[in-house]
């Protein structure tokens, strides 16, 4: 995990360099929870994925925004999930906000020129929460596969399905989620 020590991203971190440096084709931003069961469940995909289109010049980063998580939850979940890629602890939401990311799981893919060649979810096995299905597709290596071939993503922007990215201000609701309320107390039990 990169952080500077007052949690903001380090941009002169190799770890999350620019597409351009290093002859990478595209970044693969990877929007991540430590108590989201569906992005806790696409970590192996993930990290295959990574084994595959790295070779390609496709880089792949996690996020795990602020509001969701401690450092020392992203290190040890990292750790636990023997997660393949870097990942950085977004305690400011700032690459959230950059690449206005919704949900986690959800993957944002950013080409050489700053431009957003894919976002949403990484397959369609995911109706809703709890809901799933038989998987049909695999919408982002699909757009990988675009990508590496040199084609135009066939799908740029697909529905993430996940929990949602709370906002790193306190908010004043009366509406239970998943990750802020739920999977803290089934985590102590």
């Amino acid at each position: 995990m990169i952080t500077t020590p007052d949690g903001t991203l380090n941009a002169a971190s190799p770890s999350i360099a620019k597409p351009t440096e290093r002859k990478t084709q595209a970044t693969v931003y990877l929007f991540l929870s430590t108590n989201c069961p569906i992005s806790n469940g696409s970590l192996p995909m993930l990290n295959r994925l990574c084994e595959r289109f790295s070779p390609e010049g496709i880089k792949f980063v996690g996020v795990v925004p602020g509001a969701i998580a401690t450092a020392d939850e992203v290190d040890a979940h990292h750790q636990e999930y023997a997660v393949q890629f870097p990942v950085v602890w977004d305690r400011q939401h700032q690459l959230c906000e950059q690449l206005v990311a919704t949900h986690t799981p959800q993957a944002v893919v950013v080409g050489v020129h700053d431009e957003v060649l894919y976002s949403g979810r990484l397959d369609d096995r995911h109706v809703d929460l709890g809901k799933r299905r038989v998987r049909t597709r695999d919408d982002l290596r699909h757009a990988l596969n675009d990508i590496v071939a040199g084609r135009e993503v066939q799908m740029p922007r697909t529905q993430p399905v996940g929990c949602v990215i709370e906002s790193p201000q306190p908010v004043v609701s009366e509406e239970v989620t998943y990750c802020r309320d739920v999977a803290p107390t089934k985590r102590r039990n």
